[in-house]
């Protein structure tokens, strides 16, 4: 197993690695030095490999572990959402902990994806688990016989996650925990070119090819995807 925070071109306000040392860090290797001072261990990922997609790709294809754990690198800490209000994690103990757990009971059940809620507010937390839900900011793969599809820019990872409900027909959320960011604030990636006709026009691809499986709500906080599978 292993863990990795995928940045790019993000160095200045990266935080993940506060949470996972543990984890190696991703980044263009036209800018490995920029990120020396975050102390992880770096792989450097080739200037032509632009999207996350592709990024996702060759993390499954360059190492050998079974199992790929990939991270957001603007998380900051972890929530519990059980308990009357829920509570804060920093630990990197704790947080290795949780990660290789999951892991460990994804692979048990026969879920070849896995993550965590999308919330970190315990007045949405209904279920400790679900098994037909997308993940995504902190996302693990078991095996490399599904891909992440690289003509695209964005959900990526629910038409991953749709992919593998429809060919492995399980989905490992962990709804007791969620990985923290600040949504919509996120500068550098896709980012950069993000414009509501480009994310428009790549939502109606994806309603096209999953239909009745996927819709889009809008929200302030951007465009929420939700995914109806039946189990």
């Amino acid at each position: 197993m292993r863990v990795l925070i995928l940045s790019r071109g993000r160095s200045k306000i990266i935080t993940t690695h506060r949470l996972m040392p543990f984890a190696t860090l991703c980044v263009p290797e036209s800018e490995v030095e920029e990120y020396r001072w975050t102390g992880n261990e770096i792989e450097p990922v080739p200037d032509d490999i632009v999207g996350l997609g592709p990024l996702r790709n060759w993390c499954l294809e360059h190492f050998d572990e079974e199992c790929i754990i990939m991270a957001d690198d603007d998380i900051k800490k972890v929530w519990v959402n059980v308990g009357k209000e829920g509570r804060a994690i920093y630990s990197p103990e704790i947080i290795q902990q949780i990660l290789f757990n999951t892991a460990e009971v994804a692979y048990d059940v026969g879920a070849r994806c896995f993550g965590f809620a999308q919330f970190w507010d315990v007045r949405k937390y209904k279920q400790p688990f679900s098994l037909a839900d997308w993940v995504g900011g902190v996302i693990g793969v078991i095996g490399k016989d599904i891909k992440f599809d690289e003509t695209k820019k964005y959900k990526v990872d629910v038409d991953f996650c749709l992919k593998q409900l429809l060919i492995n027909r399980i989905i490992w959320k962990d709804n007791r925990y969620s990985f923290v960011q600040d949504r919509g604030k996120r500068k550098g990636g896709n980012s950069l070119t993000r414009t509501k006709e480009a994310v428009d026009k790549e939502i109606e691809s994806l309603i096209k090819r999953w239909g009745k499986y996927l819709k889009i709500k809008r929200t302030k906080a951007g465009e929420l995807a939700v995914i109806k599978v039946e189990r």
